[in-house]
């Protein structure tokens, strides 16, 4: 269908009549029911996106996503205290979800069958990239800056619902309909596909769904969004299988199959899609045979069969994951299945479980992934007395933020994030989980060291406890558990204070003294030597002498003091 240039007796206007046939009875008459909220509180709303993209085309969305300039949040908690229903909001970028129900639809009058799960709202805002790639910066701005942020032409189009006199009105700043005519995609910047490489696959997917042209100009622009510098490492190829499993959480027995059975064989449904390559008559069909696209659109994570998480227990901690790092729900027939399956994550190999682990502690997001994991009892069901405090999530984001006042040459970030995880275990128990979780022995003695400086914390903290007795106790320790150490020892400054002398000075100090000093003064050698150097040591640490003559008086007094004479001998003296 050839987008209209009027869709009712006004050009560059929509009627109710309108939003009918594209969206449906009871979509557009909950559009309306939104416009009125926004008209009534002096909000200007707009429909924008993919669905007013597939109206304009004569195609069917189950979506409706609007943009409000004002906080979007608030402005859906206002739907849901006057219709029911949840509201989800994530305020980095000023969206919230607002997901129906039974009772919302009553209240709303439309049957639940005809509606979307949830309706999703935007702040308007505009956006910057401080460098290729990364998250943007958000602020918030008007209507055109939000069509102007967009990835294609043809998604940057809206559609005015409020104030009531201008409802319907079609804005397009960006020539999104002359492109949508001409069946095209088209980027709306030189810097589009670097500011977000993402945007490269979803020019492939619009195109092939949409059977559109690339347009000539964003085909240069996305080959050069692609130097050497920025390809992956390397790049995995696997042949299509089928899998079946012997048994609960064993490993999968694999034969080759179809991209079909590949697909059914995937964890979730939003992974369980290909894009064909080749032959070229087929080039850039999207396949979706387990209707991952919808549960894109729908922002869910859903798994493929009832004994999915029973085959593969792991799943559980990789839909926790998924779930945290692309805001999407976990379906409820899903969710029932994962709970039901949390016992069997006792059977997995702590292999298994380490390299998931390790996943979710790469991940930005991975306090608040590994705290939902704990309140489902899944550490639990891998180890009795497994358990996470809650301030994780705090002490992640703290350990990635600010460094220590030390620089050491063993700093490892994923090291530290194990430590930080078990640090609130008592020795015995994190010595057993790491040992089920199969860490190695680097990796286990940071977490053992890092519990041993819990224990004593509040010996760090006490201004009674001298220097000479703590840095003996610190300085073998690991430098990441140091590290660990200080993070979590956040609000207790004294502690940290000896954690950073431990680094920077303690075990640099050396007396001045040495084993052929001893002999020289007839000491004979023996177990004194090492008391009698780690006094000397001591006395410098705590800051008792200054100076290899004063540390020389200090000697002459315990050999004076017979302290460390053999036995039947008299103390030496320093001629």
């Amino acid at each position: 269908m050839t987008p209209p240039d009027s869709v009712n007796n006004k050009p560059g206007y929509f009627d109710r009549s309108a939003l009918v046939r594209g969206l449906g009875e009871a979509p557009a008459r909950l559009t309306e029911l939104v416009a009125k909220q926004a008209q009534d509180q002096g909000h200007s709303l707009y429909l924008v996106g993919g669905v007013l993209r597939d109206l304009l085309l004569g195609r069917g969305s189950a979506d409706l996503d609007f943009v409000v300039e004002s906080d979007a949040s608030a402005f859906a908690r206002g739907l849901q205290k006057r219709y029911g229903g949840q509201v989800r909001a994530h305020k980095p970028f000023g969206t919230a979800k607002w997901s129906l129900n039974a009772e919302s639809a009553d209240t709303l009058g439309l049957p639940l069958d005809d509606l979307p799960q949830h309706i999703d709202f935007a702040r308007a805002r505009n956006e910057t990239y401080a460098e290729p790639a990364a998250l943007p910066l958000t602020m918030p701005g008007s209507i055109e800056h939000d069509m102007q942020r967009r990835d294609f032409s043809v998604n940057a189009l809206a559609l005015r619902l409020s104030p009531k006199a201008r409802f319907g009105q079609l804005l397009d700043a960006c020539s999104g309909l002359q492109d949508l005519r001409n069946r095209q995609i088209r980027v709306l910047h030189e810097r589009s596909f670097i500011d977000d490489p993402t945007r490269i696959l979803r020019a492939l997917r619009f195109a092939t769904r949409l059977n559109f042209e690339i347009s000539a100009q964003t085909a240069n622009w996305l080959l050069n969004a692609l130097p050497l510098d920025d390809l992956p490492q390397h790049i995995d190829f696997a042949r299509a299988r089928n899998e079946t499993y012997a048994e609960p959480a064993a490993l999968p027995l694999t034969m080759p199959g179809s991209i079909e059975h590949d697909m059914q064989r995937r964890d979730f449904s939003v992974n369980a899609l290909a894009l064909r390559l080749s032959p070229k008559a087929r080039f850039g069909q999207l396949l979706d045979a387990c209707s991952g696209l919808q549960d894109l659109r729908n922002r869910q994570i859903r798994v493929l069969h009832e004994r999915s998480f029973i085959d593969d227990p792991t799943r559980i901690l990789r839909a926790l994951r998924f779930a945290t790092r692309l805001n999407f729900e976990i379906s409820a027939q899903t969710a029932n299945w994962l709970l039901n399956a949390l016992p069997l994550l006792r059977r997995v190999s702590g292999a298994r479980l380490h390299n998931e682990i390790q996943l979710i502690l790469a991940e930005e997001a991975a306090g608040e992934i590994l705290l939902r994991l704990n309140d489902l009892g899944a550490w639990q069901a891998i180890q009795l007395g497994f358990h996470l405090p809650k301030r994780l999530a705090s002490d992640l984001k703290r350990a990635s933020k600010q460094a220590p006042p030390w620089r050491s040459e063993d700093h490892n970030a994923l090291a530290l994030r194990w430590c930080l995880l078990l640090a609130g275990c008592e020795e015995p128990v994190a010595r057993g989980i790491a040992k089920r979780l199969d860490l190695n022995r680097r990796q286990t003695d940071s977490v053992i060291a890092t519990c041993r400086i819990m224990a004593i914390a509040e010996e760090l903290a006490d201004p009674r406890r001298r220097p000479s007795e703590i840095a003996p106790r610190l300085e073998i320790l690991p430098p990441t558990a140091l590290h660990a150490g200080w993070v979590l020892l956040h609000d207790s400054p004294a502690a940290q204070e000896r954690l950073r002398l431990s680094m920077q000075r303690w075990r640099t100090i050396r007396p001045c003294t040495n084993g052929h000093d001893l002999r020289a003064l007839g000491v004979p050698p023996g177990p004194r030597y090492k008391q009698i150097l780690k006094r000397l040591r001591g006395a410098w640490i705590d800051g008792d002498v200054r100076s290899c003559a004063a540390e020389q008086a200090l000697l002459q007094q315990l050999l004076e003091s017979g302290e460390f004479a053999a036995a039947g001998q008299p103390g030496a003296r320093l001629l």
